[in-house]
């Protein structure tokens, strides 16, 4: 793996896994990742700049020696294709770290900081927009499956938005929404319908 850290253009993030491990088909991968959707330029500008590291791991890494690439295949520098066809960059690491020398196992952190600096907690959300730290290494599983893994290491982000589980909007359901409209609220029947002297749930509703 390459000692060099890079950091990516301002990206729109999809699938953060920052706090717990990323799931496929409900099952825990072992693994924290977070994908990120950049400009079409810079998304082609940054496959140009992993291509030309492939081609200089292809020369000294252990793991392309004595491999072959399946013929007509194509190496993948990182990149997974959405639904809507669209070009995502993934970066993921260990969700576990080890010592390779005591076995002692800890849960690996992955740093996230606001524009200024500051560590911050949160989950991000699909939509937010952000920076990603990460390290190259060379990837050969199979001559089909085989170019760069993408090694996260810390996300700076730009524009928050919070991920909530289950979380619906107003617009989802097709209503219009004015920012400026304020609902009013009967303070009296509130205090009525809150006020259950029986102590025994409600049938009102």
């Amino acid at each position: 793996m390459s000692n060099d850290k890079f950091v990516t253009p301002s990206g729109e993030v999809f699938w953060a896994h920052l706090r717990s491990e990323e799931l496929y088909n409900g099952q825990p991968t072992g693994r924290k990742s977070i994908m990120l959707k950049l400009p079409l330029e810079q998304t082609e500008e940054l496959l140009k700049k992993h291509e030309a590291i492939y081609n200089e791991l292809k020369k000294y890494s252990p793991c392309f020696k004595g491999v072959k690439p399946a013929k007509g295949s194509k190496p993948n520098f990182g990149t997974k294709t959405n639904a809507d066809g669209d070009t995502l960059f993934k970066f993921s690491t260990k969700a576990i770290g080890e010592n390779k020398k005591t076995g002692e196992k800890w849960e690996k952190v992955i740093p996230v900081f606001d524009g200024a600096g500051k560590h911050i907690e949160v989950n991000l959300g699909n939509g937010s927009t952000a920076h990603v730290s990460y390290e190259i290494g060379p990837k050969f599983v199979s001559g089909t499956n085989y170019g760069l893994n993408l090694y996260l290491l810390a996300v700076k982000v730009k524009n928050l938005v919070q991920y909530a589980p289950g979380a619906v909007s107003a617009e989802s359901f097709g209503f219009d929404v004015d920012p400026e409209a304020e609902t009013e609220f009967d303070e009296t029947f509130n205090d009525e319908a809150n006020d259950d002297s029986s102590g025994e749930p409600s049938d009102d509703f």
